[in-house]
């Protein structure tokens, strides 16, 4: 039986949200193409589960209100979003410690100005962080603990503050990430808020590829074969494209294609959710552990917006890395919350969750002259980078 051959202008070869803005922009301009995504679903590392009434993301993540590009994406689509509290509480031996922006959360300034963590004089050396990454004046070529370092931010205020923040954003507890990534990812904080979509992250997926003609849509069809002109599918099945564009996450693209070099390795992340029916004395606020012991990083309280359901809370921890244990976890959360029971639900191993970027050039992988690349590890890895490198690739592809 001969294999079936189709034909497209393009063929981008990865669902996830790179491959949807590719799409998205082709789509806009009346060019013909093909969108092959090897699981049933698109979103790629973008998706969410429900089940009994809650929702798990698929490892914990927020979208940006300053990401332009994305939000442009959206427009239309209906999808909504619920605001985060501008800062974070961090976990101290003594208990939670707000620190905020003032700016946004005048309520908290006293608490934030008086917090243990740090002290008084970090608190005006963020503010001048704020308005320098604002105005583009941070050091570029430097790690981003070297950039703290000297900006004069206190150990206290680096340990307990900003290696947890940082570490839950870049995946690396070691402050590494150059400052070219730090300084983008400050930013969007400084200007925009944290949000959460109503229904769960993957609902972000859902709307980014909601316009898109379905007929132009191939899931579970994996890539066999990805060169020139030409994709082969598992199926046996072979697209032949003027132009073939990878929107695959970095282990995928260098187990396709192996001789592309300089892709960079992948940092891990669990992501373990439990659910309580106490009320924890955390409101809505990222929590970060600022105690320098135990196994998490990061947590959330996750009641509203669809998480869980009526009368019951549902906690979202992180964990850099791929090994943890759930009984461990939940001894550290009951040394965090005495009294309270949480019930184990699920957990994520993300194993290839974020690129590292430690370069201070962001990746450029030697490319063999055949096809084109998007994702998130050819720019600052966040979700606004992801898209604006697939739509660059979809405008390059127009001309």
């Amino acid at each position: 039986m001969s294999a079936t051959v189709r034909s497209a202008q393009v063929v981008i070869v990865g669902g996830g949200i790179s491959g949807i803005a590719c799409a998205r922009t082709l789509q806009a301009r009346g060019i013909d193409f093909l969108l092959v995504e090897g699981s049933s679903s698109l979103g790629g590392r973008i998706q969410s589960d429900h089940e009994n009434g809650y929702t798990f993301d698929r490892g914990f993540q927020v979208f940006n209100s300053a990401y332009e590009k994305t939000r442009e994406l959206l427009q239309g689509t209906g999808i909504q979003f619920r605001n985060l509290p501008s800062g974070a509480l961090v976990k101290t031996d003594s208990g939670f410690s707000p620190l905020c922006d003032p700016l946004r959360e005048p309520r908290y300034l006293l608490s934030t100005l008086f917090s243990p963590v740090g002290d008084i004089l970090d608190r005006f050396r963020m503010l001048k962080l704020r308005s320098d990454v604002i105005g583009g004046r941070v050091t570029l070529g430097r790690t981003t603990l070297e950039e703290l370092e000297s900006r004069g931010f206190s150990q206290s205020m680096i340990e307990q503050f900003f290696k947890p923040f940082l570490g839950g954003v870049f995946l690396e507890g070691g402050l590494q990430t150059c400052s070219e990534t730090f300084e983008a990812v400050f930013r969007n904080f400084s200007v925009g808020g944290a949000q959460l979509p109503l229904g769960g992250m993957g609902e972000l997926s859902r709307a980014m590829a909601k316009p898109l003609i379905k007929s132009r849509i191939l899931l579970g069809q994996r890539a066999t074969v990805m060169t020139k002109n030409l994709v082969k599918l598992e199926s046996g099945s072979e697209i032949i494209a003027e132009n073939v564009v990878s929107a695959l996450d970095v282990n995928s693209l260098r187990q396709l294609r192996p001789d592309i070099q300089g892709l960079p390795r992948m940092h891990s992340v669990s992501n373990l959710y439990f659910a309580t029916k106490e009320k924890l004395p955390i409101g809505r606020f990222l929590v970060l552990n600022g105690t320098g012991s135990g196994e998490i990083n990061n947590l959330i309280s996750l009641s509203e917006g669809g998480y869980a359901p009526a009368g019951s809370t549902l906690l979202s921890v992180s964990v850099l890395g791929s090994a943890c244990n759930q009984d461990t976890i939940i001894k550290e959360l009951q040394g965090w919350f005495p009294g309270v029971t949480f019930q184990f639900l699920r957990s994520y191993t993300v194993g290839a969750a974020l690129p590292e970027q430690y370069s201070p050039r962001y990746i450029e992988p030697e490319v063999p002259l055949d096809i084109a690349l998007c994702g998130d590890f050819l720019s600052p890895a966040s979700i606004e980078g992801a898209v604006r490198s697939g739509v660059a690739v979809g405008e390059r592809l127009c001309r």
